[in-house]
């Protein structure tokens, strides 16, 4: 019979066989030493109100408040369903003025042929400058979505190593022992095992104790260069 109790420092659920009641164990998520309580004295995790006040961003899959109307994160406008218009188009206009007042001058005085020669430079520089603010900004949404990404792909290889973590204190077996991922997943409270990530490419399970989650190096190379701590995953 299963013992089912809660970690009195992060409030952890945690469900272990009744046989390593008495023994010290480390919480898969805090990693504070517990000791198992016996069968008569356990108590139950209190199961947490679902979560009313938030919503899931469907371009960046980030969370967000549920009142919010655009994304934190990535831009999405909840409303329109588009992304933010790009402060890219703002930039333009004080160039745009710069040119206006120049020609002014320029009809003023009458410079001959050197005013064709100069106002198709100047307008070359302010289609320059347009493109490179809007390479920029299309730049940062694809850096902050390979941040998301790369953010989530983490955190669910957290819960599958903590669901492992779980699975081996309760069946008791020790470092260096095969994973089992169909006994693992009843550990992982309240969704499916994930055997892929969201960019489609396989988690790699190894044995209990080392490496028992690696994320896919395919992954790895496609959310390289925006600051991604894989940690030990």
């Amino acid at each position: 019979m299963d013992i089912t109790f809660s970690c009195q420092t992060c409030g952890q659920h945690i469900v272990i066989d009744e046989a390593g009641a008495g023994q010290t164990i480390q919480c898969p998520k805090c990693g504070n030493n517990i000791t198992v309580p016996s069968l008569a004295s356990e108590t139950v995790a209190p199961s947490l109100p679902p979560i009313h006040d938030a919503k899931t961003c469907p371009s960046c899959a980030e969370t967000v408040k549920l009142a919010a109307k655009v994304c934190r994160f990535c831009g999405y406008d909840f409303v329109t369903g588009q992304r933010s218009t790009s402060p890219a188009s703002q930039t333009v206009q004080q160039p745009v003025e710069s040119v206006r007042a120049r020609s002014g001058v320029m009809d003023g005085v009458k410079l001959g042929c050197g005013m064709f020669i100069v106002l198709p430079l100047i307008i070359l520089g302010i289609i320059a400058f347009a493109f490179h603010g809007c390479g920029s900004t299309v730049s940062g949404f694809v850096n902050a979505r390979k941040q998301s990404q790369a953010r989530r792909i983490i955190n669910d290889a957290r819960q599958l190593d903590s669901a492992i973590d779980m699975w081996a204190i309760a069946k008791g077996h020790k470092d260096g022992n095969a994973v089992n991922t169909v006994e693992a997943a009843v550990y992982l409270k309240g969704q499916a095992w994930m055997s892929n990530d969201i960019l489609n490419n396989p988690y790699s399970f190894g044995n209990v104790g080392t490496n028992q989650v690696t994320i896919s190096s395919e992954t790895k190379t496609a959310l390289d260069g925006v600051g991604v701590d894989w940690g030990n995953f």
